[in-house]
C-alpha cells in the first residue's frame, strides 16, 4: 500500500513538474509548425518581436533539440526581440515524415542531396513561413546556430543577402558533411558573432581558420574558457557579451540601470 502511495505521489509530482515546464514554454512562445516539401513536420516555438526589434531564428546542434535555446530565448524576450527555435528534421519532435518516423540516427549519407544538406532548405522554408504569416521585414530576421546548426546558419545566410547578422557558436569546418568555410567567405562583411571554447579543440581551430583571412570590424570573435560546446558556453559573462553585441548590431541603447 505504501509503495502504491509513493508511486502515485511520485507520478503526481512528475506530471505537475511536466505541466509547469510545458506552461512555462507556452508562456515564452507559441507553437509554430511547418511541413517540408518532402513531408517532414518541423515543430517550432515562436515569439513575435516588439516593434523595431528583430527575430532570431536559432538552430540547435547534432542530436539535440530546440530546448537547448530556451534560456537564451528568454534573454532575447527581455530585450524585446522575438525568436523562432525548431527541432531539425529527425530531431526532437520533428520526427514525423510522410512515410513514417524519421530519425537523424538513420541519416547514413552526407553531402549533396543528403538529409543533412536538406536542413539548409528547411531553414529557408521556415523563414519564408515567418515572412508570409507575420509580414516580417526580412532585414529584421537574423539567424544563429550552435555546432551543426551554426554551419547550417552560415550557409543559409551566405545565400540570402537580406540576413542582417548571424551568431555562430562552435562552428566546424565540417559537421556531417556540411561545410562552412566557403559560406563564411561568401557571407561578406555583414555582422557576425563567432565563438568557441579554447578547450573545444576542433571548434576553436575551425574558428581560427574561418576568421584568419577576415580582418573586418563587423566580425566579433569571442573565446570562451574551458571546453564547453555550443549553447553550453552560455554562462553569465558569455551571455552578457552576446547580448551586448546584439544591442550593438540592432543599434539599441543599453538598458538604464536601476538607481536602487
Amino acid at each position: 500500500m505504501r509503495q502504491s502511495c509513493l508511486f502515485t505521489l511520485g507520478l503526481s509530482l512528475f506530471l505537475c513538474g511536466s505541466l509547469r515546464a510545458e506552461t512555462s514554454t507556452q508562456a515564452l512562445g507559441a507553437p509554430f509548425n511547418w511541413t517540408t516539401p518532402d513531408g517532414i513536420q518541423l515543430v517550432a516555438l515562436y515569439r513575435a518581436p516588439k516593434p523595431d526589434h528583430w527575430v532570431w531564428v536559432l538552430l540547435h546542434g547534432l542530436g539535440s533539440n530546440k530546448q537547448e535555446w530556451l534560456s537564451f530565448a528568454r534573454q532575447l524576450v527581455q530585450e524585446g526581440d522575438g525568436f523562432l527555435i525548431y527541432d531539425a528534421r529527425g530531431h526532437g519532435d520533428s520526427t514525423t515524415g510522410r512515410n513514417g518516423p524519421v530519425s537523424y540516427t538513420d541519416f547514413r549519407t552526407a553531402g549533396s542531396g543528403s538529409q543533412w544538406e536538406r536542413m539548409i532548405g528547411d531553414l529557408d522554408g521556415i523563414v519564408n513561413q515567418l515572412k508570409s504569416r507575420f509580414k516580417l521585414d526580412p532585414r529584421q530576421i537574423a539567424v544563429g546556430g550552435a555546432s551543426l546548426g551554426a554551419n547550417i546558419a552560415v550557409i543559409y545566410a551566405s545565400q540570402h543577402s537580406d540576413v542582417p547578422a548571424i551568431i555562430l557558436l562552435s562552428p566546424g569546418l565540417e559537421y556531417a558533411g556540411v561545410q562552412s568555410e566557403q559560406a563564411f567567405r561568401q557571407y561578406g562583411s555583414r555582422p557576425v558573432l563567432i565563438a568557441a571554447s579554447s578547450g573545444d579543440s576542433y571548434a576553436a581551430a575551425s574558428v581560427r581558420q574561418l576568421v584568419l583571412p577576415r580582418k573586418d570590424p563587423a566580425c566579433r570573435v569571442i573565446s570562451h574558457e574551458g571546453a564547453a560546446h555550443g549553447v553550453n558556453m552560455f554562462d553569465t559573462v558569455f551571455t552578457q557579451k552576446v547580448m551586448n553585441w546584439i544591442r550593438q548590431v540592432e543599434q539599441r541603447p543599453e538598458p538604464a540601470k536601476s538607481s536602487n
